[in-house]
Parts: C-alpha cells; structure tokens; sequence
C-alpha cells in the first residue's frame, strides 16, 4: 500500500530526474551567444560545457548537414543521397529545414552576428537541427550538446522558447481536419492507394508490452 497520495505521481514522474536526462532547469541558464529575446533565458552564466565557435564548425552536425561540401553534394534535393539521409534522421527534407529556421529567424527579429563579448553568436540552423533530433528521436540535449559542440543548456532554451513556439504558430496552417466532402475523398483516396481504404487519418505512436493484462 501506498502510505503517501503522492508517492506513485512520483514514482511515475520524477522532475528532478527529467531535469538530469534533458539538461533543463530553472536554475540553468542559456549561453550568452545564443540568439535569443532579452530576458527570457539569460539569468546568469551557470557551470556548463564551454565550446568556442571553432569546436561548433568542428561539430559532426556541421560538418555533416551545413558545411559548403555536403551543399556542393547535393543535400538540399530530395532525391540525392544526402538528401534522402537527411530526411530519414530529421523527419523532414532539407528545403523544409531551411524554412523552418528562416521563418525562427524572421520572427526573432534582426540580431547582430556578434554577441557583447565580440564572440559570433550560434547560428539558428544548428539549433533548430538539433531541436528536430530531440522530436525526430527522442534523444535527449546532452547527446545534441555531442553532436553539434553547444552546450546542452542552449538547445535547451532554445527548444521551449523558440522552436516549441515555432510549432504553436504554424500547426493551424499544415495540421487541419477535412472539412469538406471534396478533401476527405482526397485524403480516403491517398490512404487506399497505399492499401488503407477507409482511412483518414493517421498519427504515429509506440506499442508497450503489458504483460498479464486484467483484460
């Protein structure tokens, strides 16, 4: 028996744990380079992973997805074989990629490329690929802080005050429900031409073992 009503909440979701796994915390603060509003993240300079902008253009996100080489190989087209990569691991083609952070970038207003200590300031691309592997997989900010040499407290800050709200605003654009008979035979005729006939709808989702079920 439970002694405590609040025992198995917490048992069931630990903040501190998520605060471990994904890097955020109240108490964190985003890097000083980071391109961001005024006052949203920037409290003080907490103890964390320091990179210099050379170790991000060192970075395997650069180097693989936003280097001049992979550009001259063809990334941004759908039907080469960077492209076709790219779309696996981030879930969208590199042209969508590149709207997503300009339309960041546009809403974020005009930034100075230099922060106040005269350090370039981390470019939204990086950030936002980053927040697309965290959706796309699941993986948590200390493995992105790996993969593109920005502290983990940065793509933190700017997942929940950026890109999350990014999401927010353009979601009643692409996400909508048929709402005439003319687009739901659209929609039951892409799902049957696929053998789905009488879908229409789909959502993605993960199958967990129950074992010994009451039913």
């Amino acid at each position: 028996m439970w002694q405590d009503n609040h025992s198995f909440e917490q048992w069931l979701f630990s903040q501190d744990v998520y605060d471990m796994l994904y890097g955020y915390s109240s108490s964190q603060s985003s890097d000083d380079s980071v391109v961001e509003e005024e006052g949203t993240c920037r409290k003080h300079r907490s103890a964390k992973a320091s990179f210099s902008v050379e170790d991000r253009y060192c970075s395997f996100f650069y180097k693989q997805y936003l280097s001049p080489t992979v550009f001259a190989n063809g990334i941004e087209h759908d039907d080469s074989r960077l492209g076709v990569n790219f779309r696996r691991r981030f879930r969208v083609p590199f042209p969508v990629f590149s709207e997503i952070f300009t339309d960041i970038e546009k809403v974020m207003g005009k930034k100075t490329a230099f922060d106040r200590s005269g350090a370039e300031r981390i470019k939204v691309d990086l950030l936002v690929l980053g927040s697309l592997r965290v959706v796309g997989s699941g993986c948590t900010f200390d493995a992105i802080e790996e993969l593109t040499n920005v502290a983990q407290e940065t793509h933190c800050c700017f997942f929940h005050e950026q890109f999350c709200r990014w999401g927010e605003r353009v979601s009643p654009v692409h996400i909508k429900m048929p709402n005439c008979p003319v687009t739901a035979r659209h929609v039951l005729g892409l799902y049957k031409r696929r053998g789905f006939p009488g879908y229409v709808g789909s959502v993605d989702c993960v199958h967990v073992v129950w074992d010994k079920c009451p039913a």
